[in-house]
């Protein structure tokens, strides 16, 4: 959004000409607090923020306030073109230095490397490990990116190897919306594409090229964003140092181009034979508001309240009609409405009502009652919250600023002033609001229709324009708005249950170990159960449990796979024993508990969490999930039931795996490499479903979720680490084994041992998508996981090293690697590389080198180094002391993956002492070729 114009304007006056005297109209936004802002000399912008999450890094972007719009006719594509070179060669980085500089210190291209370029804006953009290299690496980043805008050297080689590449972008590209060109208008922006086009590409020339460069990417286009844990001060003189003497240039202007669409209808069907019902979307274009002061941002939230109130009398009058507006692109939002039927004639009925609703809300807006409800309710849900907002997010918001100039609300003082000037919305605010949003729809209306119920129920627009001047002049019933009586909140007795405590257990633990490096604590109870603790400093004092044991559905035998493959589900449904279902709801919302419970193929878990101050309640209530869950025999009935009236009847998802090319493959890769558990082949019968038994089930349930044996326990949070352990092993040390209990053999997968080969369908006759898959079983451990993954980004590198950098044949080749160590033992290698059909035998030949390359040749230590330093950089960054999240995920991950606690512990070390014999050799005993899947979309051969 570029600018507040004088519709917009109109509105912000409404709403100010009422303003108290706190309020001051033209009063901006503040930016975050700490953040220091300022221009140099010849133009350039700059924003610095200091922000310790996460503590390790830095974000940096390059925001350039120039895409695809400031193209000339000779020049389209060029701003994408660009993007491309800036990474291609600068004066202080020649060739690939500019992205081989940041790899060595750890980044990832693509990850933590990327651009971005857009109809307004090309964006760099790097995140920063600076805790392994100090702030003295800010130099040279800094060079680093002042070269984007003075030194790209564009060498004639690296222009052509880029244009290569390029086109192969375009042929894989897709923007996933059917109705792109409907919603993107008939002006500069359907003819400026980003990407551009093949013919854009092949015909731009480096002169153009330049000639771009030179008039567009002057510092006063420019905005340098720096957030992270930094001296705002020091990183000010270091930007002044090395930005100051890039020369101002001659600043053209950037002009104005606003959306435009034809007047009248503009209808776009597209057919669907997936879905179960055909979809009639209206759409709206409309002017935005740029949100950047009091009296602007209380507007935009008068919109989401008008959006809302909608909404809210359309559920009321019992109208299903999904209603949204936001923000589509340049200065424009996009109202939109949308029903589903049937037919053509179920749809137009359906529209006819929703209709009749606008047109009743634009005449006699909300009741009193009705409004001051909706308001309330919207007021007491604006506050600021941006505790734990990483740097990247802030970066985020930084650009909306920089592009659009829209400022959120990060200050109490500021949300204040917007809600007091929210609570004075009238309803003849709204109305005017809403009767504009509709006048524009008199003049221009986008109309996009799913249809799934064949040419013969197709509309025309004229039947769309009949359809929507028709149904805002049907009269809507009066419509009586009833005030929901807000009861007395009643005072909750918890259970005895759930605030009972145990008599002390310490004895119990048998076993405990600290594991420094990574502050985890692991203690082992006489029962079996395994206890990991890893506690953290959020400022968000909440509890995480999960608890994972071994045993899941692919562990079901042949005989009762059809009967309890299911049984979790049903079990689940009953609630607890102990505590009625509808009380368990409701002390559960006003305690702050949460628990899901579930089931995988070999592994079954209960997630929980809670208030810190509520732990007891919180494990007591996993306690009784797993040993006393209810059962609710009419519940289980109904879903039976069910399932033998729709036995034998195609689901959605039967009708995507016959017509989706994509889940098709998935689904033959999932069966090659065992991710698909035998037993899961067995076809449900009938009499099978008639024979369920939900008694079997519940001791089915209890012999895996109550079984302390081959299960662990994984805690992470803000919280006190002793009492919390205390709470947990008086809690779970009462769990008892039996003989009934399952004791679940690790078997390996048995993986292919012979090479596949198969077609399927692609959509884009001119390219061919090769799929290899190599595959294999291996000994769990971590000193092994992270050997296949440094395979995996050694691949990754030569595909484009070798497949983009020197054929110039693909765009995004992707290496992969999947692996499951407990009880599967297995991995693959995925490897997707997009071709044209004519360059299809140099890639088949070109990877089959690369892969006897590594099986006999070394790679070089500094390679190797480079990809540890990468892994050592994301470890620091992704589990820093206040993610309790992604801690619980990784102690999940070692757990499933048979990777010991001590050797992760070591992960440096571990990883150290891979050398490159061993990735040789692991290229040699597990990238077999007489092993390999090969399935591919495209022309059979």
């Amino acid at each position: 959004m570029y600018r507040i114009t004088k519709l917009t304007l109109l509105f912000v006056m409404l709403i100010t000409s009422s303003l108290s005297a706190f309020a001051n109209k033209d009063k901006a936004i503040n930016l975050p607090r700490g953040t220091v802002e300022g221009y140099l000399d010849n133009g350039l912008h700059y924003i610095i923020m200091p922000n310790a999450l996460p503590r390790h890094g830095i974000e940096m972007r390059l925001v350039m306030k120039v895409g695809s719009l400031q193209e000339s006719d000779q020049q389209k594509g060029g701003a994408h073109f660009l993007e491309h070179m800036s990474f291609s060669g600068t004066t202080h980085f020649p060739q690939d230095a500019w992205v081989d500089y940041f790899e060595r210190l750890g980044m990832k291209y693509g990850r933590d490397i990327n651009a971005f370029t857009g109809f307004d804006r090309t964006i760099y953009w790097l995140s920063l490990p600076v805790a392994d290299f100090g702030t003295q690496v800010m130099d040279s980043t800094l060079l680093a990116v002042r070269d984007i805008l003075d030194g790209v050297t564009f060498d004639p080689q690296s222009v052509e190897q880029e244009r290569g590449v390029i086109k192969e972008e375009l042929r894989s590209y897709n923007t996933g919306d059917d109705f792109y060109n409907l919603k993107i208008g008939v002006g500069r922006y359907i003819l400026r594409m980003p990407l551009g086009t093949e013919q854009d590409i092949e015909s731009i020339s480096r002169n153009e090229l330049l000639n771009y460069y030179h008039q567009w990417y002057l510092p006063k286009n420019a905005c340098l964003v720096i957030v992270g844990n930094v001296d705002a001060q020091d990183i000010q003189k270091r930007i002044l140092a090395t930005f100051n003497q890039v020369a101002k240039g001659q600043p053209t202007p950037l002009g104005n181009y606003p959306l435009i669409y034809k007047k009248g209808i503009t209808f776009h069907e597209v057919k669907d034979t997936v879905g179960t019902s055909s979809k009639l979307e209206f759409i709206i274009p409309h002017e935005g508001v740029v949100a950047n002061t009091i009296a602007s941002t209380a507007l935009k939230e008068q919109y989401r309240l008008l959006m809302a109130a909608i909404g809210k009398r359309m559920a009321a009058q019992g109208i299903r009609c999904d209603v949204n507006d936001a923000w589509y692109l340049a200065n424009q939002n996009h109202f939109s409405f949308s029903v589903e039927g049937r037919g053509k004639q179920e749809l137009k009925e359906k529209m006819t009502k929703v209709l009749s609703v606008f047109s009743n809300i634009a005449s006699k807006g909300f009741g009193k009652e009705e409004l001051a409800d909706y308001i309330a309710e919207k007021v007491n849900r604006m506050s600021v919250d941006t505790v734990g907002f990483q740097s990247s997010k802030w970066c985020d918001d930084f650009v909306d600023y920089i592009i659009a100039g829209d400022r959120y609300l990060t200050w109490n003082e500021d949300m204040e002033e917007v809600r007091q000037l929210v609570r004075q919305t009238s309803s003849s605010q709204l109305k005017k609001l809403f009767k504009t949003i509709l006048q524009e729809g008199n003049k221009s209306l986008l109309v996009a229709y799913q249809n799934n119920a064949g040419k013969e129920e197709s509309f025309n627009e004229k039947e769309l324009l009949q359809l929507w001047q028709q149904g805002l002049k049907t009269p809507m019933p009066a419509y009586t708005y009833h005030r929901k009586e807000v009861a007395e909140k009643q005072h909750i007795d918890i259970p005895a249950c759930l605030t009972t405590t145990h008599a002390d257990a310490s004895s119990s633990i048998v076993s405990k170990r600290k594991y420094e490096d990574i502050g985890v604590k692991e203690y082992l109870l006489r029962n079996g159960l395994r206890l990991v603790l890893r506690p953290t400093t959020d400022k968000d004092s909440t509890i995480n449990i999960a608890m994972h044991g071994r045993g899941g559905i692919g562990d079901l035998s042949k005989q009762n796979y059809p009967l309890l493959k299911d049984a979790v589900s049903y079990v689940d449904m009953g609630g607890l024993a102990h505590i009625d279902t509808d009380l368990l709801s409701e002390v559960m919302q006003e305690e702050g508990l949460s628990m899901s419970i579930g089931i995988a193929d070999y592994w079954h878990q209960v997630l929980a969490s809670a208030p810190t101050d509520k732990a007891q309640e919180l494990m007591n209530l996993v306690y009784e999930k797993i040993t006393a869950p209810g059962k609710s025999y009419e519940d289980f009935k109904e879903v039976r039931d069910s399932e033998i009236e729709s036995w034998g009847k195609e689901t959605l998802l039967d009708r995507l795996l016959k017509r989706d090319t994509n889940r098709m493959l998935s689904r033959r890769v999932d069966s090659l490499v065992c991710n698909i558990p035998t037993n899961s082949g067995i076809k449900i019968q009938k009499e099978d479903l008639s024979k369920l038994n939900l008694d079997s089930m519940t001791t089915y349930y209890k012999s895996l979720f109550a079984n302390p044996q081959q299960t662990t326990l994984i805690v992470t949070g803000n919280f006190a680490e002793n009492e919390v352990l205390r709470t947990i092993v008086n809690t779970f040390a009462r769990l008892k084994t039996s003989t009934q209990m399952a004791r679940f053999q690790d078997k390996p997968s048995n993986m292919p041992k012979r090479p596949y080969k198969e077609a399927f369908e692609n959509d884009v006759e001119s390219q061919t998508v090769l799929n290899y898959i190599y595959s294999g079983n291996f000994k769990p451990g971590l000193r092994q996981s992270l050997m296949l993954k440094l395979m995996r980004d050694v691949i990754q590198s030569r595909l484009l090293s070798i497949l983009r950098e020197k054929l110039n044949i693909v765009y995004s080749p992707y290496a992969d690697l999947y692996y499951a160590g407990v009880p599967q033992a297995k991995y693959y290698f995925w490897i997707e590389v997009a071709v044209k059909n004519e360059n299809r035998d140099k890639a088949i030949q070109a990877l089959d080198e690369i892969i006897k390359d590594l099986q006999v040749n070394r790679i070089s230590e500094s390679e190797l180094n480079k990809l540890k330093m990468s892994f050592l950089v994301t470890k620091r960054k992704s589990l820093s002391d206040d993610a309790p999240a992604e801690w619980k995920k990784v102690l999940t991950t070692l757990l499933h993956n048979g990777e010991s606690l001590e050797d992760f512990n070591n992960y440096s070390n571990c990883l150290k002492s891979i050398t490159p014999e061993d990735i040789r050799k692991g290229f040699e005993d597990y990238v077999r070729p007489e092993r390999v899947a090969l399935l591919y979309k495209g022309n059979p051969f």
